[in-house]
């Protein structure tokens, strides 16, 4: 019995197949190593903050109403939360909105135009807002900016003032500031 001839076809079809293999390689890792080298790499997530520890802080304090959100909205996130105490309390809480815009909430022992000006120093006054039966002072930021500020009772006595602003559109502002209850409500004089 005789042995078949190899076929050449055969060793000619494995020799081209990795010689195809080895130039789709070289394809692929070329249009990789192209690609990261004219595109950005990747941001790294957004900085997302627990703002109700904060509001811990300015609970125990006592120093102001500590107005905040029970929840804050569906999409939204924080950014920033500080209460800082002292003579001066301070409480701060920066909110990413779900349409990726900015509203800030700042509280302090101060009026509302003092709050405005420690932001921008150009912000103008304009018309009162009565959301829920309460009033509040609108403002526009030089930088297109929109916000609100009212003043109330501290709980130590005197008066503090409570700013909403931002990027965010003004019925995002307005619909946060409705959504804000005080923590430590001054006392009721009977």
């Amino acid at each position: 019995m005789s042995q078949p001839e190899p076929n050449p076809h055969t060793q000619r079809s494995v020799a081209g197949m990795i010689g195809s293999m080895v130039v789709v390689v070289v394809v692929v890792v070329g249009w990789v190593g192209f690609r990261s080298f004219i595109s950005d790499p990747p941001s790294p997530p957004p900085r997302v903050v627990d703002w109700t520890v904060a509001v811990g802080v300015g609970d125990r304090a006592d120093a102001l109403a500590l107005y905040a959100p029970k929840v804050l909205p569906l999409g939204w996130s924080a950014k920033d939360a500080r209460y800082s105490g002292g003579r001066f309390p301070r409480w701060e809480l920066a909110l990413r909105t779900d349409n990726v815009r900015t509203v800030s909430l700042a509280e302090a022992l101060s009026s509302g135009r003092t709050l405005v000006e420690g932001i921008d120093e150009d912000a103008t006054e304009g018309a009162d807002v009565t959301l829920g039966g309460v009033v509040w002072q609108s403002w526009k930021f030089s930088g297109g900016d929109y916000g609100i500020s009212r003043e109330v009772d501290a709980p130590t006595g005197g008066s503090e003032a409570v700013l909403v602003h931002g990027s965010g559109s003004q019925a995002q502002i307005h619909d946060f500031a409705q959504t804000l209850e005080p923590r430590n409500p001054a006392p009721t004089t009977p």
